[in-house]
This record gives C-alpha cells, structure tokens and sequence, in this order.
C-alpha cells in the first residue's frame, strides 16, 4: 500500500448534546459504556475499581457537559449515534 494510511488518525468528532466527543475523558467514555451495558452505579464502581460517589461524580460532570436530564437520554444518543456499541 505505499505506506499510505486508510484509517484516520483521530477518531471522528460526534456531537452528544451540547458537547463534543472530544470533551470528555476516558475515564467519562468508561463510564459511558458501563451505562449502556445496563449496569448499576454499584456495578460501574467495582468494575471500574472506584467508589459510587466517584462514579456518580463522573455521571453529573457528563449531564453538565451533554445538557441531558438523565443517563437514559445520555445512553439513548450515544447509542443511535454509535458512539458506544453496546454488547447484549
């Protein structure tokens, strides 16, 4: 292939409410897939080795960020978007 690349550096900017794909941090996109995985606060926090009120610090930094009343909405876009594949 002459050394030439078919895939894009960066990953595409998706808009999820109010903000960017870009704006959040990994661990935010962690917290993200835990959610639209069904799982509970209780779940995220050993899955993710952190305490719930971390986990919950994370969910009402993302709402602030989004503009979302709740994670079902959150979940629901970035779903449809394909931002986060969800398994099931």
């Amino acid at each position: 292939m002459n050394g030439e690349y078919i895939y894009p550096e960066d990953a595409p900017m998706i808009r999820i409410g109010y903000s960017n794909s870009t704006e959040f941090t990994n661990r935010e996109f962690d917290i993200i897939r835990e959610l639209a995985q069904g799982r509970k606060y209780e779940e995220i926090a050993a899955d993710l080795d952190i305490t719930q009120n971390t986990v919950k610090y994370h969910i009402k930094n993302i709402l602030q960020k989004t503009g979302y009343q709740n994670t079902l909405q959150l979940v629901a876009e970035v779903v449809e978007k394909r931002l986060i594949l969800p398994k099931y």
